[in-house]
């Protein structure tokens, strides 16, 4: 993929990847577009309103809950938000 292999991999990335919106024509296109974005490397999913918001979490919930979405990558998800939520902190 090109976050995991080539932002993370090649390029050394460490830090929090972020989608552009989830909500736009092409990703609304996948009922998974969440969970895909997740098992590719993003971290953080941006969407425009809590009503979409919403939505995906429970799409992300499900995916958890039946295995589609790994603990490992939701842990590694948690980590680089955690991350960066302790940068934002530091840099006040």
């Amino acid at each position: 993929t090109i976050v995991g292999r080539l932002l993370r991999g090649t390029l050394g990335f460490t830090g929090a990847a972020i989608t552009d919106t989830l909500a736009a024509p092409g990703p609304l296109r996948f009922r998974d577009a969440p969970t895909r974005a997740l098992n590719a490397g993003v971290d953080v999913l941006l969407y425009p309103d809590e009503a979409s918001s919403a939505a995906a979490y429970h799409r992300v919930l499900q995916s958890a809950r039946s295995g589609a979405l790994s603990q490992t990558t939701l842990q590694r998800a948690n980590a680089h938000i955690a991350a960066l939520k302790a940068w934002l902190a530091a840099s006040g």
